[in-house]
C-alpha cells in the first residue's frame, strides 16, 4: 500500500499537544510501519485553516490523485483533512474514490476501504463541522463582547498609528505614525491625488510599522472609524477606549471626498500601451498628443486637436502641428536618453539650458483645466436636478468629462514639483538610470518608468522636440 501522509496545523493549533506537524508525522510514520505500508510522500500544510480547501499541500494531493502514484491518503485525525462536512465528503467521494484512492484516519482508526469505514466517515464529518461552527460562534461572541467594551478586536497586525499593549489590552497612539497620518489627511483634504500623497511620503522617507505608504493604505486608514476613536464590528460602531487621531469634522470631510472620488473616478486603471503616452504636448495649442491609427495603416502620435472623435480634448480645431510616427518619436527620445548615459557633458548642457519654473507653469495650466472640468460636471448635475436634461445624456457627458479629468490628474502626479532630491541627482545617478534603457527584455512599463524618472513632459513644435528634463 503506497500512502500519502497529510499533516496539517492552523496557526491557533501550533502549540496544542499532539497537533504539531512533527508530532503528527512521527505518529503516522509509526502507524504505517506497523501496517507495513510504504510512504510515498508527505504533503504538509502548516498554518492553514481547515475551513476551506485553499491549501497547497491538499491541492498537491488532489493533483497527484490523477497520477496513480499512491493508494491511500492518511491523516492523523479527520479534522486535519477538513472541518467542513461538505468538503470531506467531496474529497472522499469525488476525488479519492474517483481515482481508486482510499482515505484513512489514524486516530479514529477507520479507512474507506471497508463499508463500515465509509459509513462512519459521514458521522465523523458531521461532528467535525459541528465543532468548527461552535468555535466560530464562541469567537464571534468574544469579538462582539470586546467591541461593546470598546476594545480593539485584534488581528494579525496592529493598526497604523497605534501600538497595542497586551498588558493593558489597550491601543496607544504611536506619535510618529500619528504625525504622518495627520499630514496625509491634511494633503488629502487639499484634494491632493492619492498617488501624489504616496510619492510625497516616499520622498520624505515616511514609513509605518508595516512598510511604505501606498495608495491602498492611505485609502484604508482615512476611511477607518478606528481613527475617530470608534470600534467597528459587524456593521456597527462602538465607542472605543483608545484616543482618536482625527476629530469628527476632519473625518467627515475626508469621507465626503472619498465618496466623491468613488462615484466619479471608480477604481479601474488602464495599462499603458505606448512609451510616451501622457507626456506629449502640442507647442501650438497646448493640447495633448496621443496614439492614433493613421489611415488604418500605421500608429502615430497626433495632437488631440486634430481628432474628430475626442471633441472634449480639442484646444484649437485649426491646429496643424506635425504628426509623428510612434516608432520614429520613441526612437528619438530613447536616443536622447542613451546620449545621457555616454556623455556627461550633455547632462551639464541640459542643466545649463533648463527653463526656470516651466514645470510649475504646466501644473498651473493643468489645475485650471481640472477646475473647469469639475465646474462643467457640477453644471450638468444642476441641469439634471432641474429636469432640464435627460439622465442618459448627462451620464454620457459626465463619463467623458470624468475620463479626461482622471487622465489630467494622473498626468499632474507625473509633473509634481521637484524637490531637492530630484534637483540633486548626480551625473553618475543620471547616467546609471539612462543606461538601464539599453538592458534586454525590458517591458513597456519598465521603459516608461525610466522615461518618467528622467522626463517631466515633451513638447512638439513641428520638427522641434523640446524635452523638459527632471534634473
Amino acid at each position: 500500500m503506497r500512502v500519502a501522509l497529510y499533516p496539517r496545523v492552523s496557526s491557533t493549533e501550533q502549540a496544542e499537544e499532539g497537533y504539531s506537524i512533527g508530532e503528527q508525522i512521527e505518529r503516522m510514520k509509526d502507524y504505517c510501519k506497523a501496517k507495513q505500508w510504504t510512504i510515498y510522500k508527505i504533503y504538509t500544510d502548516a498554518g492553514f485553516t481547515g475551513s476551506n480547501m485553499d491549501r497547497p499541500g491538499l491541492q498537491g494531493i488532489i493533483k497527484d490523485c490523477e497520477k496513480d502514484v499512491f493508494d491511500m491518503v492518511l491523516v492523523y485525525k479527520l479534522d486535519r483533512l477538513s472541518r467542513s462536512q461538505k468538503d470531506v465528503l467531496y474529497l472522499v467521494e469525488d476525488v479519492f474514490d474517483k481515482h481508486d484512492v482510499f482515505f484513512s484516519s489514524m486516530t479514529e482508526n477507520f479507512d474507506t476501504s471497508t463499508p463500515f469505514g465509509k459509513a462512519i466517515l459521514g458521522i465523523l464529518a458531521v461532528f467535525a463541522q459541528l465543532e468548527r461552527e461552535q468555535i466560530r460562534e464562541r469567537t464571534m461572541m468574544g469579538k462582539q463582547a470586546r467591541a461593546e467594551e470598546g476594545k480593539w478586536g485584534g488581528g494579525s497586525t496592529e493598526p497604523v498609528g497605534y501600538d497595542y499593549s497586551v498588558k493593558d489590552d489597550m491601543l496607544y497612539v504611536n506619535e510618529y505614525e500619528a504625525m504622518q497620518l495627520k499630514e496625509v489627511a491634511e494633503l488629502f483634504l487639499k484634494r491632493t491625488p492619492v498617488r501624489t500623497i504616496e510619492r510625497i511620503c516616499d520622498k520624505k522617507g515616511y514609513r509605518h510599522k508595516h512598510g511604505d505608504w501606498t495608495a491602498k493604505t492611505i485609502r484604508r486608514v482615512l476611511s477607518n472609524p478606528l481613527y475617530l476613536g470608534m470600534i467597528n464590528y459587524n456593521g456597527k460602531q462602538y465607542q472605543g477606549t483608545h484616543t482618536p487621531i482625527f476629530d469628527q469634522d476632519t473625518f467627515d470631510r475626508m469621507q465626503v471626498i472619498m465618496n466623491e472620488r468613488k462615484e466619479q473616478y471608480g477604481t479601474v486603471s488602464k495599462a499603458h500601451t505606448t512609451l510616451l503616452g501622457g507626456m506629449l504636448y502640442c507647442k501650438h495649442c497646448g493640447g495633448k498628443y496621443a496614439k492614433t491609427n493613421y489611415n488604418n495603416k500605421s500608429l502615430v502620435y497626433a495632437c488631440y486637436s486634430r481628432s474628430k472623435k475626442m471633441k472634449r480634448m480639442i484646444k484649437d480645431p485649426n491646429c496643424k502641428n506635425k504628426t509623428y510616427s510612434m516608432l520614429e518619436l520613441d526612437v528619438a527620445i530613447i536616443n536622447e536618453i542613451t546620449k545621457l548615459s555616454i556623455d556627461p557633458e550633455y547632462i551639464e548642457e541640459v542643466r545649463a539650458n533648463k527653463p526656470i519654473n516651466d514645470v510649475g507653469e504646466k501644473i498651473k495650466v493643468i489645475n485650471k483645466e481640472i477646475e473647469g472640468i469639475t465646474s462643467q460636471m457640477s453644471n450638468l448635475m444642476n441641469l439634471y436636478s432641474l429636469n432640464k436634461m435627460p439622465i442618459e445624456l448627462i451620464d454620457k457627458q459626465i463619463s467623458d468629462l470624468n475620463d479626461t479629468k482622471m487622465a489630467l490628474e494622473k498626468e499632474l502626479e507625473s509633473l509634481d514639483v521637484p524637490d531637492t532630491d530630484d534637483e540633486g541627482m548626480t551625473i553618475d545617478e543620471i547616467q546609471t538610470l539612462a543606461a538601464m534603457m539599453n538592458e534586454k527584455d525590458l517591458t513597456l512599463e519598465d521603459k516608461r518608468k525610466i522615461v518618467s524618472s528622467l522626463i517631466y513632459y515633451i513638447e512638439i513644435d513641428e520638427e522641434n522636440i523640446d524635452i523638459h528634463w527632471k534634473f
